[in-house]
């Protein structure tokens, strides 16, 4: 990921590579495929980055870069847009609010629902020592 290293890029600099067709988009379970970057490789998902592509996809109508814009439905009463990606992670269904001309709306909040999680572990207890540099702690085996 030479685009997110210096000169360029900044290590907090994140990507998204769409991908117009995956097996997920070609069942319709998924609008568009996207595989998130950065400046170590890549991740299985990216909420900052999938709130972004959710406005940037609903505001284009170039269809070279997104194929299936025009399946987009609005809810009428609740002017949003669904939006569906396949991500490493599985799907991230995103609500983009919409104006009454079909561009987002950025007075209002795009939210998104990633996958189904859960803990692996219950009441893990840890130990942490406060460092001199203030309330930052890191846990006492973490590697100096």
């Amino acid at each position: 990921m030479r685009l997110m290293r210096e000169p360029r890029g900044h290590a907090e600099m994140y990507g998204a590579i769409l991908v117009q067709e995956t097996e997920l988009t070609r069942s319709g379970e998924a609008d568009i495929g996207v595989l998130f970057c950065h400046n170590e490789g890549y991740s299985p998902m990216c909420g900052h980055a999938s709130i972004a592509l959710g406005r940037l996809l609903v505001d284009t109508h170039d269809l070279s870069i997104f194929p299936r814009r025009n399946g987009l439905v609005k809810d009428l009463s609740t002017g949003l847009v669904t939006l569906r990606l396949h991500a490493p992670c599985g799907i991230v269904q995103l609500s983009v609010p919409v104006k009454p001309d079909g561009h987002s709306d950025p007075t209002r909040p795009v939210s998104f629902i990633g996958v189904p999680s859960f803990p692996t572990e219950r009441n893990l207890v840890g130990r942490y020592q406060q460092t001199k540099c203030g309330p930052a702690s890191k846990p006492l085996d973490a590697a100096q």
